[in-house]
């Protein structure tokens, strides 16, 4: 007559780990427990299990704030929504700051854009954000920095326009990029494209599908429209709504779901809806830019 055993197991909440003890019912050689897993069925892991599974890469952030214009009525909350944002991205999520420009002119905001093309690596992520005046002509849009002409003039010589930002976008070799704009008719940079919110899980293969792909995504304010410096405390609606869930957040998280909130919370109480799409034409593949908390 054979040996007969069994194993008693032990499972966590969400079936990332097991732990099992082995019962003999009587005299034998020691049974093995083997378990194999399958595409059909993907087990929940923890995101301390992600991040040690999953190289994500290393964070690097531009941050620019305009309040002060020579030719344009001043901002108030411009500067401090950058500066708030570089904090919480490099206290929280281990960003290197590489600039925050404070009232920045044309020369040196497009200078310090353009050096980016030699300072990341592919395997980098880089997010742009850009606080200040805006403005649209047609289904153009533009930043303006602080020695821009007032639009009044028809003087467009100190603009950025997004096709200026999309060409050093698309040459700028991190493989994941994320523009955060908090300036009215921000939303033109999209111009229509499509993108669709995922609900997905979070285990390693959506992950690392995530990240095999090129990110050029833009995240703003509004669509093509004024949309308000103020109204947060001390910071633009805008900025008061992406700081709070950035620094409640203890997730890994995906830019999607953040837009997901964030347009919740603004376009209920105001007339701006905040806007996240890919970058036509700077080589998106379909990705995701995705913080992870220290």
């Amino acid at each position: 007559m054979g040996s007969f055993f069994s194993y008693l197991v032990f499972f966590n909440e969400d079936y990332s780990a097991l732990n099992s003890f082995w019962i003999p019912f009587s005299a034998g050689g020691r049974g093995i427990l083997q378990i194999q897993r399958t595409e059909k069925y993907q087990i929940q892991t923890s995101d301390d299990v992600l991040k040690d599974s999953i190289d994500f890469g290393d964070y690097y952030a531009l941050i620019i704030g305009n309040n002060n214009y020579i030719n344009l009525n001043p901002l108030d909350t411009a500067i401090a929504d950058a500066n708030a944002v570089a904090a919480v991205l490099e206290n929280k999520y281990g960003f290197h700051i590489i600039e925050v420009i404070r009232d920045g002119n044309y020369k040196k905001i497009v200078s310090t854009l353009n050096s980016l093309k030699q300072k990341l690596k592919p395997s980098d992520n880089l997010l742009i954000y850009y606080a200040g005046h805006g403005y649209a002509e047609g289904v153009t849009g533009y930043w303006l920095p602080i020695d821009a002409d007032d639009p009044s003039l028809e003087d467009d010589t100190n603009w950025i326009s997004d096709d200026r930002l999309t060409r050093i976008i698309s040459k700028i070799p991190a493989k994941h990029i994320l523009v955060v704009a908090d300036s009215c008719y921000s939303g033109s940079i999209m111009r229509g494209s499509s993108f669709t919110n995922r609900n997905t899980n979070n285990n390693i293969y959506h992950y690392r599908n995530l990240l095999e792909k090129k990110t050029r995504r833009a995240f703003t304010s509004g669509a093509n429209q004024p949309v308000m410096d103020g109204g947060g405390q001390g910071h633009s609606i805008f900025a008061r709504s992406f700081l709070d869930i950035l620094s409640a957040n203890e997730n890994i998280l995906e830019t999607s779901n953040i837009h997901s909130q964030i347009k919740t919370i603004i376009s209920n109480k105001f007339d701006q809806i905040p806007q996240y799409d890919l970058i036509p034409k700077s080589g998106d593949e379909g990705g995701d830019f995705i913080f992870v908390p220290n």
